[in-house]
């Protein structure tokens, strides 16, 4: 018709490097979600940790610190300076993106029976965006004599 027909094939090495730009990108993108994730769940163990450990080492007003409401009323250090906690064992745990729980078995004793107990201990973590941390949204544990 009007001269010679010319296809019109793209320059491989231009679709090349563009593939190789999304898939970079594409692998990128996925590495920080991954990482943001990570971290996420790091921060969620490290807080459950640290708050079995001050169950643990009878460390009550350190756990308290890991509450959401502050308006919980005022922890009776007296009592609990008698109680020994001799084991916290996680026996369950659900986790969602933002909310935890967790079931706990605490082994106690009180100094001056010297009996050992066992309670369950239902926990519910909520992670707070604003301030980076994982909070305890229900109590303590509640130390029966």
């Amino acid at each position: 018709m009007f001269g010679p027909q010319r296809s019109r094939k793209p320059n491989r090495h231009i679709m090349d490097i563009t593939l190789m730009r999304l898939g970079l990108a594409s692998l990128l993108c996925w590495a920080m979600m991954a990482c943001s994730q990570s971290t996420h769940l790091m921060k969620m163990e490290e807080t459950l940790s640290s708050y079995g450990g001050a169950i643990r080492w009878g460390l009550y007003e350190k756990a308290a610190d890991f509450q959401a409401r502050k308006d919980e009323p005022p922890l009776d250090l007296s009592y609990l300076k008698t109680i020994r906690v001799t084991g916290y064992d996680p026996v369950y745990r659900k986790e969602t993106k933002d909310i935890v729980q967790q079931t706990v078995e605490i082994r106690y004793y009180q100094e001056q029976t010297g009996v050992e107990k066992t309670l369950t201990d239902h926990q519910t973590w909520r992670y707070d965006e604003e301030k980076g941390l994982w909070l305890l949204e229900s109590s303590l544990p509640s130390f029966k004599p």
